[in-house]
């Protein structure tokens, strides 16, 4: 039986490779969903405030640029996109600006992931949000977001 983590790990590193992105190193990894019982894996990491959110996976890119991703489980459908974009904004603000300052990145994706088993077999779909650091080291909404580009303070 092939199983579909390691498929996904062998593409994921053929890709990687074939992108020349040699340096992208995930900094922790989560296994894929289990399709039996239909519950995501993944590290409970706390946003503060009694927040939880289940990350998938934490990758940085040496670059340049530097980058910094994150992958994390949501209850909230893709569709709806205000209280999705409230929901990344926490994790910003509660988790991944101090990790993209750790990293010293300049741009930092944030990848919310929801599961659908409408048809019983068990898939996923992710949307993207994104930051970009300027010289000054402030950090700016970029992509994904409904409303135009803002400042986050450092």
């Amino acid at each position: 039986m092939i199983r579909p983590a390691i498929v996904l790990a062998t593409v994921l590193s053929c890709a990687t490779q074939l992108a020349g992105c040699r340096d992208k190193q995930p900094a922790s990894v989560a296994p894929s969903p289990d399709v039996r019982s239909g519950q995501p894996k993944g590290e409970l990491r706390s946003l503060g405030g009694g927040k939880e959110i289940r990350v998938v996976e934490i990758t940085r890119d040496e670059g340049p640029p530097r980058v910094i991703e994150i992958e994390y489980w949501t209850d909230i459908p893709l569709s709806d996109r205000a209280n999705l974009q409230a929901e990344v904004e926490a994790v910003w603000a509660g988790l991944m600006h101090k990790e993209a300052e750790d990293a010293k990145a300049v741009r930092a994706y944030i990848y919310p992931r929801t599961p659908d088993s409408g048809d019983g077999r068990f898939t996923d779909r992710t949307t993207s949000f994104s930051y970009v650091r300027d010289q000054e080291g402030t950090w700016s909404k970029a992509g994904g977001f409904g409303d135009k580009a803002t400042r986050s303070p450092r």
